[in-house]
């Protein structure tokens, strides 16, 4: 008996709860008002949140873009771009020489894993700034290594997170254009002339890519030619 009566008012409040909505569809005559979401409005500044610099901060900066750009042996630039991870050691926002150092070393450094080393740390160091997403996309569409492509890839997706509207002209035709202009002119990572050929065709493509401007990489203007004499009458 009591478990009878329990059946019964459960069925009791389904068909309530029925007979409930379906009252309110019909008051509306089953029609649904749907507002359309709010436009995306993504936040395009950098270089958010807290950053501090000092001199000893400075100090370390410099120290290790030098061993990045100059040391001989693979493992110490390795053991320099790793540094450079931590912002304790360099803030790509308050020491300018450290964004240009990285993206040279990511798209320009002979060994592989310098230019694996580099993607992290611009990952780590969360720069969302154009020259490093330039960078990123590019070292992770034409590297010839996967490990870099693959390091690429994923420092590009972390720091445009909630911002890719803010590069969609990199990300659609205009980032197709550059690869197209890229190989075109035979760029090849850890090759020489990498940021030279870079720089000129992210130029011509109408996209700002600031490299790191080193004279030894850069082909020389030609020598303007003197005036030619007239001949004597």
């Amino acid at each position: 008996m009591k478990r009878s009566m329990i059946l019964a008012g459960v069925t009791l409040l389904a068909v309530c709860q029925t007979a409930w909505s379906i009252g309110f569809v019909c008051c509306n005559k089953g029609i649904h008002c749907i507002c359309p979401p709010p436009e995306c409005c993504p936040d395009c500044c950098t270089c958010e949140g807290h950053h501090h610099t000092s001199e000893a901060q400075a100090a370390r900066a410099d120290k290790y873009v030098h061993e990045l750009e100059c040391a001989d042996c693979c493992c110490d630039r390795i053991t320099a771009a790793r540094k450079l991870a931590h912002r304790w050691n360099g803030d790509v926002c308050c020491d300018p020489q450290v964004e240009p150092a990285l993206i040279h070393a990511l798209l320009c450094d002979p060994c592989w894993e310098v230019r694996e080393a580099a993607a992290s740390a611009l990952l780590f160091q969360h720069d969302n700034q154009p020259p490093a997403v330039v960078a990123l996309f590019v070292s992770s569409k034409l590297d010839h290594h996967y490990l870099v492509r693959a390091k690429s890839g994923e420092a590009l997706d972390i720091v445009l997170l909630c911002r890719r509207a803010c590069f969609k002209d990199l990300l659609g035709d205009m980032g197709k254009q550059l690869l197209a202009a890229l190989a075109k002119a035979g760029f090849r990572p850890g090759t020489a002339n990498c940021m030279f050929i870079m720089d000129q065709c992210a130029a011509a493509c109408g996209i700002a890519a600031e490299g790191a401007p080193l004279p030894s990489q850069q082909l020389p203007a030609p020598e303007q030619l003197p005036p030619l004499k007239k001949p004597p009458k």
